[in-house]
């Protein structure tokens, strides 16, 4: 992290955001410990040569890793901010506070902002943030989910009404990437259930070679999508968060078949769940056998 002669925070990182919202994130982070507005904070991508290894972002853990590494570099930068404004103010670091992109003395009536701390050291405030934890993993969010259906008895074909997904998760950082990322996992687990089969015919050959044939959720497959949050203060993540991304896709499968064997008392084992493989068990059914 990079504080200039303007007053403006760079974060450098090797991260690469591939749509999470983790530049936002360490940014935020960066906001809340320095105080300073999310405007006055850029993220510059840096070349992984540049900078040292650390655990990597693997499954649900940039806003863990690249978000711990911002913090811990946010709390070496506050330091030294304090630091050179205690010296030129004549004061403790205790009696000074972060506010709006600079310093207060609140009792002395004096102010410097991240500028003229900057000008006041002679040179651009640097500090360094690392995460390289490989013996804990992330502590995911807890997830239950409950699928509403309806089957057409005499053609099989599932209509997926409502889902409601509950996640019992640490601190939400943002609000909105996080149910961004529960909503994204949710529709992902619809494909998966409903319409995602990779076909390979008798040569060996994958016959669902474009998305033509390979189907994904629309819009319009989509049902009503409820969520339940439960916050509690436990995560390894920046301010007792947990990670939230897999989690939303795990049961959604389960969950629609488990509603489909409740309506009609067919239970479908292998994905995905068409109208064919539903009219096929309630023959069976209606046979008498399973």
């Amino acid at each position: 992290m990079t504080i200039d002669d303007h007053g403006a925070v760079t974060l450098s990182t090797a991260l690469m955001d591939v749509g999470p919202g983790a530049y936002t994130i360490m940014r935020q982070i960066v906001g809340e410990e320095l105080k300073t507005p999310i405007e006055t904070i850029k993220v510059q991508a840096v070349d992984t040569a540049k900078i040292v290894k650390d655990t990597g972002v693997r499954g649900s853990s940039s806003t863990r890793v690249h978000g711990g590494a911002a913090y811990d570099a946010s709390k070496e930068a506050r330091e030294e901010i304090l630091r050179v404004a205690s010296e030129h103010m004549g004061a403790s670091p205790d009696e000074l506070i972060l506010y709006e992109g600079g310093v207060t003395h609140a009792r002395a009536e004096r102010r410097m902002i991240f500028s003229d701390i900057v000008k006041a050291k002679g040179s651009p405030i640097i500090a360094d943030g690392h995460y390289n934890n490989m013996a804990d993993g992330p502590e995911a969010s807890m997830v239950a989910q409950v699928a509403e259906v309806e089957v057409d008895s005499e053609t099989g074909a599932v209509e997926l009404r409502q889902l409601t997904t509950a996640h019992s998760v640490g601190t939400v950082l943002n609000p909105l990437t996080h149910q961004g990322q529960i909503d994204g996992g949710v529709v992902m687990g619809v494909g998966f259930a409903k319409m995602e089969e990779m076909v390979i015919d008798d040569s060996g050959k994958v016959a669902t070679a474009n998305l033509g044939d390979y189907k994904v959720p629309t819009i319009q497959d989509i049902p009503t999508l409820k969520t339940a949050i439960m916050q509690s203060i436990t995560g390894s993540g920046p301010y007792n968060s947990t990670s939230i991304g897999e989690t939303a896709i795990m049961p959604t499968a389960a969950a629609i078949a488990n509603a489909v064997e409740d309506a009609v008392g067919v239970r479908i084992d292998f994905l995905p769940i068409t109208a064919e493989k539903v009219l096929q068990g309630l023959r069976r059914k209606s046979a008498g056998g399973r």
